[in-house]
């Protein structure tokens, strides 16, 4: 069974156990399972706490590395957003969405050909998802 992290006070559906940090790590779901379900959320105060763990038990996770990008964003650490897409993509670079948020980050910072880079990478993805 692969290890999972939700923060204390998440949903009490799920079984945890106290970490040694005090986290509560759950173990009866696979981090995937977390993700999908939205019950680690980029939107929350405490979101980018929570990714790094999941990314410290799962360093694989190519949906918690967009989730670290997106709380990075978030808290207004654009260019450490785009490093951690860059990891994301590194694991699946079959995702046409995480190309669209660092083609977003990436025209914020300034980088014009970068984002258009991005952007038909992600079109080209769409277009071989529909064939």
């Amino acid at each position: 069974m692969r290890p999972c992290a939700i923060s204390p006070g998440r949903s009490s559906s799920i079984p945890r156990t106290l970490a040694p940090t005090g986290r509560a790590v759950a173990c009866s779901r696979p981090v995937e399972d977390l993700l999908t379900a939205g019950e680690l959320s980029p939107g929350e105060p405490e979101a980018l706490e929570d990714f790094r763990l999941v990314v410290e038990l799962d360093p694989m996770s190519d949906r918690a590395w967009f989730g670290i990008a997106q709380a990075r964003a978030t808290q207004g650490d654009l260019a450490g957003a785009v490093a951690d897409l860059d990891r994301a993509i590194s694991l699946n670079p079959a995702a046409p969405e995480y190309y669209d948020v660092r083609g977003e980050l990436r025209t914020v910072l300034g980088d014009p050909a970068g984002a258009a880079a991005d952007a038909e990478r992600a079109a080209k993805l769409r277009d071989l998802r529909r064939r």
